[in-house]
């Protein structure tokens, strides 16, 4: 063998141990912490993790993702399903209830990443006392792959006032004439907005005791709740927007501001902004 050969061997070999080392590096670089265990309940605490398909998913589930959820409330009641969701489209991905299909998750919006969506689970759909399965399926995965995404999951039940309609109508009429009030003057005091959507909410879930037909203030009072919930998503999408700008300016003066201000737009528990924000102080370390 000549020594030409035997060189160029050597350094064909050398050449695959390096590719070889590089691929291994590369594949310790490429694959970070392994998420943790996946969720299977669901509860009064976020889930942050996504599910669906696509790049990004923290669990893959092309076709449908369910949850348990132990339905204990003692009188009549309902469930609220909160959740953010990105790639869908009309009708694509539905909510289910022990297999019964209640609503579907909304489209894009083009704020999709600061909107969080409502699903109402109403009386009757789940059984006391047991553990119910509450899930997002897909309707057209199978046959295809169609890429879709669910996060920042929780659920509540909220009991229903248990009082005579006309009672419940007077103190509906009440709490909405309150929070007009508190929604015209949203910009004089940080925390109008959410005693606007907090009345509001109040309102809606005092008439959602009626039986049917429900009055027109029913309506009236679920969209403005919706309305109002929007103005809180846009607030909080630029407070956390500020708070990521004195991050990046070494700021930290600015970002304790910031989240002194979410406590003040925000000054109830039953909004993920404070969940967000107190992601970010953690992070931050303030």
């Amino acid at each position: 063998m000549s020594f030409r050969f035997r060189a160029g061997a050597v350094v064909f070999a050398v050449a695959l141990i390096a590719l070889g080392i590089l691929a291994g590096a590369s594949g310790l670089l490429g694959s970070g912490p392994p998420p943790p265990a996946e969720p299977t309940s669901l509860g009064g605490a976020m889930i942050s993790e996504s599910f669906g398909l696509g790049v990004g998913v923290t669990y893959s589930h092309p076709d449908a993702k369910a949850f348990d959820y132990f339905f204990d409330a003692p009188g009549k009641a309902l469930v609220l399903l909160h959740f953010q969701s990105r790639d869908i489209s009309e009708g694509e991905v539905a909510v289910t209830v022990n297999g019964l299909t209640v609503d579907s998750v909304p489209p894009d919006l083009l704020d999709a990443d600061q909107v969080f969506h409502q699903v109402v689970i109403r009386p009757g759909l789940l059984r006391r006392g047991e553990r119910n399965r509450i899930g997002f399926e897909s309707t057209r995965n199978p046959p295809q792959r169609d890429t879709w995404r669910v996060w920042n999951l929780w659920a509540e039940t909220k009991a229903l006032p248990q009082l005579p309609p006309d009672e419940l109508i007077h103190e509906a009429a009440a709490l909405f004439a309150r929070a007009e009030q508190s929604f015209e003057r949203r910009e004089i005091a940080a925390p109008n907005r959410y005693k606007a959507w907090r009345d509001f909410r109040g309102a809606w879930l005092m008439l959602e005791a009626l039986p049917d037909p429900k009055p027109d203030l029913h309506l009236l009072a679920q969209g403005r709740m919706a309305k109002a919930q929007r103005e809180l998503d846009r607030v909080c999408a630029s407070l956390l927007l500020h708070l990521q700008r004195s991050q990046a300016l070494g700021e930290m003066a600015s970002a304790r501001e910031v989240l002194q201000e979410v406590k003040s737009y925000f000054p109830g528990s039953d909004q993920p902004c404070p969940w967000k924000a107190e992601q970010r102080r953690a992070q931050l370390n303030l």
